[in-house]
């Protein structure tokens, strides 16, 4: 069965559960070749979903800890953003860093700077073969850090074990959105922050939920793009901050040729909820199938592994 379908700039790739964990163990089989044992942390700086998710999941296989980083928004931040990075490394105590090519090189310097540090490489420079070291966990075995997103300080780690993970995925995708086999997600959230990892990644596997990705800068550029595809895909749940919604809804210049009566969870969260954003929003939709009964208000916080209440559903 499908479990990812990701789209950018108009191509398409989709992946069976099946081809999803040969590439995340592919990916774990080259980590592990550059010394990487279980209980080590790799960070990951990887901006395309399709590069990501196999590197997280490949870590979750091998009992690797990833450590999940924000790539730079802009060259001109670039400096920072490294000194920033190299802290949260520093601070995780990060044995691999895998990054995207056109920061990698930039990121090699991070080796002298931090203790740990030994390899920092692209997904394309991992060896390829090897062992592929699969064994037992326990609820409180750590399975990756989730920095917080340092909205109202300095980001901090926070340890996520199996148990918790586990716990939070099931509230989410049974007792709180109570997923059927017809549901299927769109998301375009960055995959470095709770709501777009634990949310659109691993919550979805609990159920075999499968999930389309958006590119969010492809998103930004162009916020049509979201529910075009909730449209084509005849998608039933989604999720965004308050900003989303006023943005698509200000930004999509037709409705012509959309269908969104398969949407039955939008789901909101992650900043405070701005009423007049999201009526706008329903409104604007309304006259292509969109159910006023989708919208979900929901909080969560990566302390709690990421949700901490859902509104009743309708």
């Amino acid at each position: 069965r499908e479990a990812h379908r990701y789209r950018s700039n108009g191509s398409v790739l989709e992946l069976t559960y099946a081809e999803l964990i040969a590439e995340a163990d592919r990916v774990a089989r080259g980590m592990h070749r550059l010394g990487v044992r279980r209980g080590d942390r790799v960070g990951l700086v990887l901006h395309k979903a399709q590069d990501f998710i196999p590197a997280f999941l490949g870590c979750v296989r091998a009992g690797f800890i990833a450590v999940p980083l924000y790539p730079p928004l802009t060259l001109g931040q670039l400096a920072s953003w490294a000194d920033t990075t190299g802290r949260m490394l520093a601070t995780a105590g990060a044995h691999l860093l895998v990054a995207d090519a056109p920061v990698a090189y930039t990121l090699r310097s991070l080796r002298d700077q931090v203790s740990s540090l030994h390899e920092v490489v692209t997904i394309d420079d991992l060896p390829d073969g090897g062992e592929l070291p699969v064994g037992p966990v326990s609820d409180s075995d750590v399975v990756f850090l989730q920095f917080t997103s340092g909205s109202t300080s300095a980001p901090r780690g926070v340890r996520v074990t199996h148990g918790s993970l586990w716990a939070n995925a099931h509230a989410i995708m049974v007792d709180g959105l109570r997923a059927n086999a017809d549901d299927r997600g769109v998301s375009w959230l960055p995959l470095y922050h709770d709501m777009g990892l634990i949310g659109f990644v691993m919550s979805p596997l609990v159920t075999r939920t499968p999930v389309t990705f958006l590119s969010t800068l492809d998103f930004l550029k162009r916020p049509e793009v979201w529910v075009r595809t909730l449209s084509e895909d005849h998608a039933t749940i989604s999720f965004a901050p308050n900003f989303g919604y006023a943005l698509t809804a200000r930004r999509t210049e037709s409705t012509e040729g959309l269908d969104l009566s398969a949407v039955r969870v939008l789901g909101c969260g992650a900043e405070p909820i701005q009423p007049d954003a999201i009526e706008g929003f329903f409104e604007r939709f309304s006259e292509v199938g969109l159910k006023r009964s989708a919208f979900l208000s929901c909080y969560g916080l990566a302390e709690t592994t990421l949700a901490v209440t859902f509104a009743a559903m309708e």
